[in-house]
């Protein structure tokens, strides 16, 4: 495998780089027999503190096809969603916490439900059906052709979900986005429709602008892509187009660039914004490719001579050293067995490889699928894990064997809903680690309107009593820290972590008491806690 950073011309970066010795598995969790597996990060769908898995689990049976979701904590099923004669399943993913209840909640796509397609949102903390969405009569819409958590593009403290389209009525297909609202199902964008969304994922905040945005695989050829643009959460413009010769060098392939994957990578180079993961995969070779979510230039590039090279994910930081990480899988590696498969995974800081999974037997295709991310913590470690599916009816969750003390920004609990309808929502950007830095936001908030930020110690308090109806206070106040709103209801307060080797370990909690005049007797609504340990 090679590395290539900053551009064909001038390559500031290679690195030849062999595979590693394979890691055991923290959780084996069983498909449906005998099909393919994908399993997706599913947040934490029962509030432990624990990243769950959503598994689409496949079927011969169409009309059997289900989504089960697994505690990460342990392995057991938590929810099982099926299909129905007239809504054969064919995605699930999560949904983020799309009702502000504190338990991430899941979706599900049929793009053959009532043969125009639909989706279905349901509850992480009961299984209830939340919403139900259904494509349209006019075209062969196959809505629901694809299923994504789209974070919060919106600012109003509730996340959204993604949903793609295929109309099978023109040749090439149209792909077409839309996002919808967490909290009432409302279509929020409807992304310009020019041959892109095959393959669609938030994409982090690419633009610093405190919204999340959306990356999209775009297709203007028949079964070729060459670009890959961005769309702002905020108002559905293009904030970057990328053609294929940033991404992929002179002379690649045409069936490299025929399904692209495509999903945010973190912030792999430290610059503070959100950068990009372009695979593409081919039956026989592929290739895969990092590029600043800032500039759009080519951060890495990786090809391998192995089978079906380039299935990508962002992989979050899976060895604590504060930088984004991302994994590839070859799912028909013959390493140790004929088409076994193998998961790769790279250090953001140079590229590096820095763990090799295997697959176990022979026709296994171990990376079917693959997901992570930052936050996907199954064990509760404090190091982000990665996720494998498969094609032998099983899917993994994999921990890097990292050690140490890393640094943890972690939400918990749940604010309460202000004046406006916004949940105001307490969030972290960058590294609890000695002699780093951190930002607290705040999304949800009135807009420009008074705020403070709490610093002290975690505690679990019922503000009912005090008058603040449905409100709990996570932090005892040390201090405060008071700032104003920008005009969407966001703010942010950066935060130094110590160099001081004593502080590791040290343990805070903060949490955003948002004033707002439209509450009564008193005129507060506060967000949820941020645990905030200092990692070494």
């Amino acid at each position: 495998m090679i590395a290539m950073r900053e551009s064909w011309k001038g390559i500031l970066f290679i690195a030849i780089v062999a595979p590693l010795a394979a890691q055991s598995p923290l959780r084996i969790l069983p498909g449906a027999a005998p099909d393919w597996t994908v399993v997706r990060n599913g947040g934490d769908v029962n509030a432990d503190g624990f990243s769950d898995l959503v598994v689409f689990r496949d079927e011969i049976d169409d009309v059997n096809r289900s989504v089960r979701v697994y505690s990460g904590a342990d392995g057991a099923v938590l929810h099982d969603f099926f299909g129905d004669d007239s809504f054969w399943l064919h995605a699930g993913d999560s949904a983020g916490d799309v009702n502000g209840d504190g338990h991430d909640d899941v979706i599900v796509g049929s793009r053959w439900s009532n043969l125009v397609g639909g989706v279905r949102v349901y509850s992480g903390s009961d299984g209830a059906l939340l919403h139900e969405l259904n494509g349209t009569t006019a075209v062969a819409d196959q809505f629901g052709w694809q299923v994504f958590p789209a974070g919060d593009v919106n600012g109003d403290g509730f996340d959204d979900f993604g949903v793609s389209s295929r109309d099978r009525t023109q040749a090439p297909h149209v792909y077409s986005i839309r996002v919808f609202s967490g909290i009432d199902g409302t279509e929020l964008l409807m992304l310009p429709t020019a041959g892109q969304g095959r393959s669609a994922e938030c994409a982090g905040d690419v633009n610093g602008d405190g919204f999340d945005d959306i990356v999209a695989e775009g297709v203007f050829a028949w079964n070729q892509a060459d670009v890959v643009h961005v769309f702002s959460g905020f108002d559905g413009s293009t904030i970057l187009e990328i053609p294929a010769s940033v991404f992929a060098p002179p002379g690649t392939p045409s069936s490299w660039l025929s399904a692209l994957q495509v999903d945010s990578a973190g912030d792999v180079d430290r610059d503070g914004f959100d950068d990009l993961i372009i695979g593409m995969p081919d039956f026989f070779l592929g290739a895969f490719a990092v590029v600043s979510g800032n500039t759009g230039g080519l951060l890495y590039y990786y090809d391998d001579p192995g089978a079906s090279f380039g299935y990508v994910t962002g992989a979050g930081d899976v060895n604590g050293d504060g930088y984004a990480d991302f994994a590839a899988s070859e799912r028909l590696d013959a390493t140790t067995f004929d088409e076994a498969g193998a998961l790769y995974v790279y250090s953001g800081i140079d590229g590096s490889l820095i763990h090799t999974f295997y697959g176990n037997v022979e026709d296994e295709q171990l990376g079917f699928s693959v997901d992570g991310g930052r936050g996907c913590d199954v064990d509760g470690d404090g190091f982000d894990d990665v996720l494998a599916g498969t094609w032998a009816s099983i899917a993994y969750a994999f921990d890097l064997g990292a050690t140490g003390n890393p640094g943890r920004l972690r939400a918990r609990g749940v604010g309460c809903v202000g004046s406006n309808g916004r949940l105001p929502t307490i969030d972290a950007r960058g590294y609890a680690q000695l002699g780093d830095a951190f930002d607290v936001t705040l999304r949800g908030g009135l807009d420009g309107g008074a705020v403070s930020l709490l610093v002290g110690t975690p505690v679990e308090l019922a503000l009912d009593p005090a008058g603040l109806f449905g409100c709990t206070l996570h932090t005892a106040a040390f201090f405060s820290v008071g700032v104003t709103n920008d005009a969407h209801g966001m703010a942010s307060i950066p935060v130094s972590v110590t160099p001081d080797p004593a502080s590791v370990g040290l343990e805070l909690s903060m949490q955003w008491i948002s004033w707002d005049a439209g509450i009564a007797p008193i005129p507060a609504r506060v967000t949820g806690g941020l645990q905030v340990v200092v990692g070494s």
